[in-house]
C-alpha cells in the first residue's frame, strides 16, 4: 500500500511531542510507520534557529514553502503590479508596521504574490542609495539599536538570569515574561511593557511615575485577575523593580536580573520596545497619549503574523497555550 511522500501536520506534532518527552527517534519513526532517516531529515531541514527547538507549526510552515518554492519559485519584485507593491509598502509596512519578513508573507497569503524577505530587503536599501525613502518603512528606520548610557539602580536579593531555566524550556508554556520601562518626553513620563517568551503576547500599560510601588500596583492589577499566565519575570536592573520580593511573594515565582548593561539577555522584550518606539518616537509625551491609543497600538502588536511562533498572531498563540494547559 503507497504512502503519502510527505509528512503531514499531525505527524510533525508527533515528533514535537516526541522529541519534548525524549523519546529517541527510532521510537517516534516506528510509532508514525516512517524510516529513521524521515524523521531525522525533518528535524534537521525543518527546525527553525530562531525558535531553538522543533515546532511542528513553523514546521510544517517550512515544508510547505519549500515546495510552494520549488513549484512556483518567488517573483522578481520588477514584475509585480505597482499597486500590489503600493500596498505591500503603504499597508502591510506602513501601516500596521509589519516587518519585511511578515510583510513579504501577508503579501502570499493575502495577494497571492511570493517574494523573499531577502529580496525585499535589498529592494529597499538599492531604493536608498538610489536617494530613496523606502528604508523609512523598516523597523528603527534601519538604524542599529543605541545602548543606554546611564547607570543602573543597584537591587538587593536579586536572582540572576543565570539561575534561569534555559530558553527551550521557557518556551514550553507561556507564562515567562520580559518586561523593561520606556522613557517619554524628558524622562516624565513612562510606559511599563511586558512580553511573553512563548508567545510574544505584549502588555503595555502607562505609569504616573517610575516609583517601584507603582510598578507593583501595575502589575497587580494586569495579573491580579488571573486571567494571563504568569511563571516568572525577566528585568533590568532598575530601581522601578525593587518590587521583586513584594510580587514574587503575591503570586509564588520567580523573577530574575540580567547583568548590567546586557540587554540582549531581554532580546524579545527589546525588540518589542522598538515596534513601540515606531508608533511613540523618542521625545513623545506619554502624558498627551491616550489609554485607548495606548490599547491599540498593544493591540496591533498582538495581532501580528510572527515568524517564531509559526506564523501565528501573539493573541492566538497566548490562547492555544492556555487552552493546552488548562
Amino acid at each position: 500500500m503507497g504512502r503519502r511522500k510527505h509528512l503531514t501536520k499531525e505527524e510533525r506534532l508527533v515528533i514535537q511531542v516526541g522529541l519534548e518527552s525524549n523519546r529517541k527517534i527510532s521510537a517516534i519513526a516506528k510509532e508514525l510507520g516512517r524510516s529513521k532517516s524521515c524523521i531525522s531529515k525533518e528535524i534537521h531541514n525543518n527546525t527553525d534557529p530562531t525558535f531553538g527547538h522543533y515546532n511542528y507549526l513553523r514546521a510544517d510552515n517550512i515544508a510547505r514553502e519549500r515546495q510552494n518554492k520549488a513549484k512556483s519559485g518567488n517573483y522578481k519584485i520588477s514584475k509585480i503590479p505597482k499597486e500590489i507593491m503600493d500596498k505591500l509598502f503603504d499597508s502591510y509596512l506602513g501601516v500596521h508596521e509589519l516587518s519585511p519578513d511578515d510583510a513579504a508573507y501577508k503579501l502570499r497569503v493575502e495577494e497571492d504574490y511570493r517574494i523573499s524577505y531577502s529580496s525585499l530587503y535589498r529592494h529597499i536599501y538599492r531604493n536608498k542609495a538610489n536617494g530613496g525613502k523606502l528604508f523609512k518603512y523598516l523597523p528603527r528606520k534601519g538604524k542599529r539599536h543605541k545602548k543606554a548610557k546611564y547607570v543602573r539602580v543597584s537591587i538587593n536579593n536579586k536572582v540572576m538570569i543565570d539561575n534561569r531555566p534555559v530558553k527551550e524550556i521557557l518556551l514550553l508554556e507561556a507564562g515567562n515574561w520580559e518586561i523593561d520601562t520606556i522613557f517619554g518626553k524628558d524622562q516624565e513620563s513612562f510606559l511599563l511593557t511586558l512580553v511573553d517568551i512563548a508567545t510574544m503576547y505584549t502588555i503595555i500599560v502607562k505609569l504616573d511615575n517610575k516609583a517601584a510601588n507603582t510598578v507593583e500596583q501595575a502589575l497587580l492589577k494586569i495579573f491580579g485577575g488571573g486571567f494571563l499566565p504568569l511563571k516568572s519575570i525577566t528585568s533590568d536592573n532598575g530601581g522601578e523593580f525593587a518590587c521583586h520580593n513584594a510580587i514574587k511573594q503575591v503570586f509564588g515565582i520567580e523573577w530574575y536580573f540580567c547583568h548590567p548593561y546586557c540587554s540582549w539577555e531581554r532580546g524579545l522584550n527589546e525588540n518589542t520596545n522598538g515596534l513601540i518606539r515606531r508608533s511613540l518616537p523618542k521625545g513623545t509625551d506619554f502624558n498627551k497619549v491616550s489609554n485607548e491609543e495606548i490599547r491599540m497600538i498593544q493591540n496591533n502588536l498582538n495581532a501580528r503574523y510572527r515568524k517564531r511562533i509559526g506564523r501565528l498572531t501573539p493573541t492566538n498563540k497566548m490562547v492555544e497555550m492556555v487552552q493546552q494547559a488548562a
